[in-house]
């Protein structure tokens, strides 16, 4: 009776470390699955506002997507991306990247090239300046560099959409 107990035992024991010995290889082998299962493109930037889905950045994939959903790309800068797929091992993944959307159409300034204020002008200069942009309502203006509404110069005069510049 006690040599079947001790047997038992020690196939007890046995199943659990076999099962351990398992589920770490296991465990080790999807990590290393994982590293390599996702390649995506090089590049990782779009148009503010253009359609895209996640596996318009996709290069390469082992395994399938559990779904293709698109980006939101309604917003200036970084965008997370996270998404989910099912790798060749049958089991679901989570994966997550950044894109960014850029602005490429550089805001506008409408009211002319050349501004003229009188010697001791005391407004803000940037008042003179109509602009616009297709996407910030609200472009911020600036003047580089000094200047001296007593002192007759020419200024350099840069618009700015949502922490975007263009001279």
């Amino acid at each position: 009776m006690k040599k079947a107990i001790i047997a038992i035992l020690i196939i007890i024991l046995i199943v659990a470390i076999g099962t351990a010995v398992w589920v770490y290889i296991d465990n080790e082998e999807t990590k290393k699955l994982d590293a390599t299962s996702v390649t995506l493109k090089e590049e990782l930037s779009i148009e503010f506002g253009k359609k895209a889905k996640i596996s318009d950045f996709i290069a390469k994939l082992d395994g399938s997507l559990v779904s293709d959903n698109e980006i939101d790309t309604e917003k200036l800068g970084d965008i997370p991306v996270s998404f989910e797929y099912i790798n060749i091992k049958n089991k679901k993944r989570q994966y997550e990247f950044t894109i960014k959307t850029i602005d490429k159409n550089a805001p506008k300034i409408f009211s002319g090239k050349s501004y003229t204020v009188t010697v001791g002008y005391k407004k803000e200069l940037t008042d003179v300046l109509l602009s616009g942009d297709d996407i910030d309502d609200n472009p911020t203006r600036e003047i580089v560099g000094e200047y001296d509404f007593n002192t007759v110069r020419r200024l350099s005069i840069n618009i700015c959409c949502n922490g975007f510049k263009w001279k």
